[in-house]
């Protein structure tokens, strides 16, 4: 008991155990860092100092405290009367006249609605944390894919060879056409020879792979902001792709839609110009529709809440049995009902805070998804796979918190 409510109870107050960062990793596994030294550090000693968490407790603590002498009192004084020097106040008098039992109101009652309160604190924390943990998967996902799009990109997107795709065709018959007029068969041959030769440099194929590339980029970046409804998407989603592109973005109402629209199309195009192959583009265009899955997960949970009654019912259930606890426990235990309901009270509001604080995973918040340290990931390993410089890691703040 006395670990229950003097170590436990602060970390879940302050939501949980969190791990110290200590800016070498990229934490990317959570809403927090892990420590270089793989000890697990609690909030209590590192993150949060004595007055951070008084903070947090003293509220809480000083109504649940001064509520349980005023209700102890008032038992006190209505049933054992002899306590305070009394002989026959108006309140025993009342509580015989509406025939009010001795003990109050019975334990059986305050242990059965708690148990009540904590299955529905179990299924409410238990939704709010298969919302969290739904939104980190699909993050992880996104990040699993995102490297398979730049390995098929680098690998699958090439020169084209001779006699592929429909704009070489064209050029074939335009040069036989051409031929037959001048009637010249040498001539013909030469220009057939031509329509053969890879029409497309190396150069424009690494710059079709940057560009596929850097889209995504923006499209990574931009569905973070997205989600997290910030006004500096678009300036962001400009620095990953062409500035003429950029302008159409502005007045597109999804921009992660219309990145991977774009995407689409420059796929097709680079289809017909040979330099993607048939199946190739089957297989990268499947890949497109897993980020448009993707997207689709993250904003149903953002544009979904939990219904409101699961947010305040919970809330409003906890303080009414803060309310009833001390008067049950006045009988039994007297004046030590006072600090123990206390202390069952602030449990519960812990409980009921831990789930709220995770049951929107795209707020900007600690315990959020970390978007950005995510996206920024995401980033150094296409760039790296490009051969170009990588950005420096997102590290965790002085609280320890990834975002």
């Amino acid at each position: 008991v006395p670990n229950l409510f003097f170590c436990a109870l602060p970390r879940c107050v302050v939501f949980g155990w969190v791990y110290r960062g200590n800016g070498r990793g990229r934490g990317a596994a959570g809403s927090f860092s892990p420590p270089g030294n793989g000890r697990l550090t609690s909030v209590l000693v590192y993150n949060f100092r004595f007055l951070r968490m008084a903070r947090v407790l003293l509220p809480h603590a000083a109504v649940l405290v001064a509520w349980g002498i005023v209700a102890v009192a008032f038992h006190m004084v209505s049933h054992r009367p002899e306590v305070f020097g009394l002989t026959d106040p108006w309140l025993a008098q009342m509580s015989r006249a509406l025939g009010w039992s001795e003990v109050g109101i019975p334990f059986g009652a305050i242990a059965a609605l708690g148990s009540a309160l904590a299955i529905f604190l179990g299924f409410r924390n238990n939704s709010a944390y298969d919302r969290w943990w739904e939104a980190r998967k699909s993050w992880g996902a996104l990040v699993n894919d995102s490297r398979s799009w730049c390995r098929q990109v680098i690998a699958w997107v090439e020169a084209p060879q001779g006699g592929q795709g429909v704009e070489a065709a064209e050029a074939a018959e335009a040069a036989e056409a051409a031929a037959e007029e001048t009637e010249s068969t040498e001539g013909a041959e030469e220009a057939a020879d031509e329509t053969d030769k890879p029409e497309q440099p190396e150069g424009s194929i690494a710059s079709l792979r940057k560009e596929l590339v850097h889209r995504h980029l923006g499209f990574v970046h931009g569905l973070a902001m997205h989600l997290r409804k910030q006004p500096q998407l678009r300036a962001t989603v400009a620095k990953y792709v062409p500035a003429q592109e950029a302008q159409r973005y502005e007045s597109a109402p999804n921009v992660p839609t219309a990145l991977l629209i774009e995407q689409g199309k420059t796929l097709t195009r680079a289809r017909e110009t040979g330099q993607i192959e048939h199946f190739r583009h089957l297989a990268m265009d499947e890949m497109l529709t897993r980020f448009s899955t993707i997207q689709g997960v993250c904003e149903r949970i953002k544009n979904t809440p939990l219904p409101r009654q699961y947010d305040a019912f919970p809330r409003w259930f906890v303080y009414f049995y803060g309310a009833i606890l001390p008067l049950g426990l006045a009988e039994p235990i007297g004046w030590g009902a006072v600090p123990i309901s206390a202390s069952i009270t602030l449990l519960f509001l812990a409980l009921e805070a831990s789930g709220r604080s995770i049951e929107n995973p795209f707020e900007n918040k600690g315990m959020d998804t970390p978007m950005t340290a995510l996206s920024v990931t995401i980033e150094r390993d296409l760039r790296h796979a490009l051969g170009e410089g990588i950005p420096e890691p997102v590290t965790p703040d002085e609280r320890g918190v990834l975002l």
